[in-house]
């Protein structure tokens, strides 16, 4: 008796378009960011003296501010067995040893580990319906690892970005 094989076909290119759902922040997330800068620059004026401190800290929480009020851009990906296309920008898979998958609320991030020790981590967003596919030929090429949650990750968890 012999055993039927399923086989997966991998397709030869992988192509989608990806909308970042728009997140909605409370009023009390501003407020208590803004209590958070205005500690920073209190404490740069009255201890550090540093207005260079304070100008820092002011940019900064306008960027974060800024951030949270664009609008989301619809992503164009491609993938290929020797470039990612993210919109009209080219990446070489070849600089890319391995890639993990990160689990988001409404949607999934793979990235992309570089070769480099200093590389740039290349990131991937897509919906489940996508996912099955772009794993799959992301396995043919690179390696699999596992996520690994970091200071930086949880930071922005504490911070809802």
């Amino acid at each position: 008796m012999k055993k039927k094989v399923n086989k997966i076909i991998i397709p030869k290119k992988v192509k989608w378009d990806f909308k970042e759902p728009k997140k909605q922040y409370p009023k009390k997330w501003y407020v208590l960011v803004s209590l958070f800068f205005l500690t920073l620059i209190l404490i740069s004026y009255f201890l550090l003296r540093s207005w260079s401190s304070i100008l820092l800290f002011l940019i900064a929480y306008l960027a974060l501010i800024f951030y949270t009020k664009r609008p989301r851009e619809k992503i164009h990906f491609m993938i290929n067995k020797t470039t990612v296309t993210i919109d009209d920008k080219e990446y070489q898979l070849g600089q890319y040893k391995s890639f993990y998958i990160k689990p988001n609320q409404s949607y999934y991030s793979i990235y992309l580990v570089p070769n480099k020790r200093f590389g740039t981590e290349l990131l991937l967003q897509f919906k489940e319906q996508t996912g099955e596919k772009l794993v799959d030929f992301l396995n043919q090429h690179l390696l699999m690892e596992p996520y690994q949650e970091t200071i930086v990750d949880q930071i922005i968890k504490l911070f809802n970005l």
